[in-house]
């Protein structure tokens, strides 16, 4: 270990280089990796923000849309394996704990600083991060809203929100509104 590294080495040889919500994606997608997944997602329950989601992995879209789209949904990974991944609790607290952290010291995590203020706004219930692309997940019939709250919110420089719409539970029969996204710079 360098003098001031903070993080030990794992056993495989490779150790999480960032913080909070960074070192959720990062420890999301070596999960996937290591059990042969196109994509994982996990889901938490936040006190303050209601069911969130977070996923990596080629496929990271489609299982954030399937974990957010089921309130009680904790996981989903492509493909669905027969026996869980035994560290999804693992990765479930640390979304918890990175969150949290993400909302109490946003500087902590500059990566995330866009990521926890989209987070935050009401019927956001996922979020990928690609570079300085934040793309959300909003609630069906919520996008309007979370647009007009964007539009007068101050945000970090350099990045940009588009906005996905997913239904949430539609009941048989009823399909719900058609998926829609748009780009906020």
């Amino acid at each position: 270990m360098e003098p001031g590294d903070t993080h030990d080495p794992s056993e495989d040889g490779r150790h999480v280089s960032s913080a909070g919500l960074s070192a959720l994606y990062e420890a999301l997608a070596a999960t996937a990796e290591r059990h042969g997944l196109d994509g994982l997602a996990i889901a938490v329950d936040d006190p303050d923000l209601g069911h969130q989601g977070f996923a990596a992995g080629a496929e990271a879209r489609a299982v954030l849309d399937d974990v957010v789209s089921d309130p009680a949904r904790r996981w989903w990974a492509r493909p669905l394996p027969d026996v869980p991944p035994t560290e999804i609790e693992v990765l479930r607290a640390l979304a918890a704990t990175a969150l949290r952290l993400g909302r109490a010291d946003p500087d902590a995590d500059p990566d995330a600083a866009l990521e926890v203020l989209v987070r935050s706004l009401p019927h956001v219930t996922g979020v990928l991060r690609v570079g300085n692309v934040v793309e959300a997940t909003v609630a069906a019939g919520h996008r309007d809203e979370v647009v007009a709250r964007l539009a007068v919110t101050d945000l970090p420089p350099g990045g940009a929100v588009v906005l996905h719409e997913v239904a949430v539970d539609a009941p048989a029969g009823e399909p719900g509104p058609r998926p829609r996204a748009e780009l906020i710079a």
